[in-house]
């Protein structure tokens, strides 16, 4: 099982864990500057991913190209 980013849990994600994890993550640099200073832009990830996944709040945490095919049907047999 993954590990949650900012809170190190190893748990099936539900509403108030993933609350509690975006809770976390805004504090995250002042509870863990070892992570500020060797891994620079990690907490904004972080912080970017679950504002964005999770409060759908913000652009999208990276740049995904949009594909120029056609759409595919899922589920339908013609």
């Amino acid at each position: 099982m993954t590990r949650s980013p900012a809170t190190k849990r190893a748990r099936v994600a539900y509403e108030e864990l993933i609350e509690a994890e975006y809770l976390a993550a805004e504090t995250l640099e002042q509870r863990r500057p070892d992570i500020v200073e060797h891994e620079p832009g990690w907490c904004e990830g972080v912080r970017a991913t679950l504002r964005w996944a999770w409060r759908r709040n913000g652009p999208p945490p990276i740049e995904v190209p949009t594909s120029s095919a056609a759409p595919v049907s899922v589920g339908t047999h013609g």
